[in-house]
């Protein structure tokens, strides 16, 4: 088994260096590459065919064309051998990445397998100016509606989301640490989103919603519980916009009995709301 993904992996590796430099490599350039005998190139080559990919030879030199199916299987396989995944937004950073597509993610997962420190490029917007940082990748994550991925920058948790990301370039050195579980990562996180303070968050539901919240897990912590007329939901959690959106998209079947300070945030973002619809 080992010796498949070992094989699969560099198939995929080969597909990204051809399709991201057209025309720069030869069978006999990606032998030396991986200590591999030009016969053994070549069968990675004809494997890649075999599922689609468009790889061709012009004058010595490999040229490759994937369609958006093509990366996404590939991507996929790359990710996780047999999983199930799409990628819904791939349109998107093919967009702005061509014929890089591939390679950003190979790269990524390539430096979070083998521990290699990573410099990126990114910016938040297309219109800010650039950072560069130098960081220790753990985890390519699938948010749903982009992927992220999940460093130590200094030993603080960073995330990244891919389409903000302008360059990655894997760097020679190592990282040494052990690698936290993505359960230690996002203890008592909402979401993705690794900061904020911990709170003791205490809600009250309609009773509407009965034989609903209690079948719901959203944190490991959680507690229900029935009080008269409504239903209490009880979570330790760490304070963020996104918890807040999502009480506030409960409207009037929730309300926040503890702490004041995420009440506060709900009717501040409340009555931020009013006030836009007030001056129209």
């Amino acid at each position: 088994m080992k010796k498949q993904i070992s094989e699969l992996q560099r198939q995929i590796e080969i597909a990204a260096m051809v399709y991201e430099k057209p025309g720069f490599y030869s069978e006999y350039d990606l032998a030396d590459l991986y200590k591999a005998s030009p016969t053994t190139i070549r069968r990675d080559l004809k494997a890649l065919r075999t599922i689609g990919a468009d790889i061709h030879s012009r004058k010595s030199r490999l040229l490759a064309y994937f369609s958006l199916k093509d990366l996404n299987k590939l991507i996929r396989s790359y990710y996780a051998l047999s999983s199930p995944l799409e990628f819904k937004n791939l349109s998107l950073l093919k967009n702005k990445f061509k014929e890089k597509t591939l390679s950003i993610f190979v790269n990524i997962l390539k430096a979070i397998r083998d521990k290699f420190e990573v410099q990126l490029t990114y910016r938040y917007s297309p219109d800010s100016e650039k950072f560069v940082k130098v960081i220790s990748p753990l985890y390519l994550l699938d948010g749903g509606k982009s992927f992220y991925l999940i460093a130590y920058e200094n030993r603080d948790v960073k995330l990244f989301r891919i389409e903000t990301l302008e360059e990655i370039k894997v760097l020679k050195t190592k990282y040494k640490f052990d690698v936290p579980s993505l359960t230690e990562i996002f203890r008592n996180s909402w979401g993705i989103y690794t900061g904020g303070e911990e709170i003791n968050v205490v809600l009250k539901f309609n009773r509407q919603m009965d034989g609903y919240i209690d079948q719901k897990q959203w944190m490991e912590n959680q507690e229900v519980e029935y009080a008269g007329d409504g239903i209490i939901l009880k979570m330790k959690v760490k304070l963020s916009y996104e918890l807040v959106s999502w009480v506030m998209g409960w409207g009037d079947m929730v309300e926040v009995i503890a702490p004041a300070k995420l009440k506060n945030e709900v009717l501040n973002r409340a009555n931020s709301i009013i006030r836009v619809y007030r001056k129209k």
